[in-house]
């Protein structure tokens, strides 16, 4: 199972419908939210909502200046490599 669906989401063997598409894109982006606000949950005590994750960076980064020098950069490179920057 976990092996069709990293093929599935990594590999372009194959036409993906639009509603699967929808639904994989949607789970991926729920579970990224999920991993992030609670990665920002235990650094700072701050609970991101789902309309503070989605809002405005500035009104974001207002909210972290209490938080640990390591947070954004780890953040920041956890999506640098999601989106495949360095990556060959």
């Amino acid at each position: 199972m976990i092996r069709r669906l990293l093929r599935f989401w990594f590999t372009f063997e194959s036409i993906v419908p639009p509603r699967a598409y929808r639904i994989h894109g949607i789970s991926l982006l729920v579970l990224k939210y999920l991993t992030d606000a609670a990665i920002v949950t235990m650094a700072t005590g701050i609970v991101w909502t789902p309309l503070a994750y989605f809002g405005s960076v500035p009104s974001m980064m207002m909210g972290f200046r209490e938080a640990p020098a390591w947070l954004m950069p780890t953040l920041m490179l956890c999506r640098s490599r999601s989106s495949g920057w360095g990556s060959r």
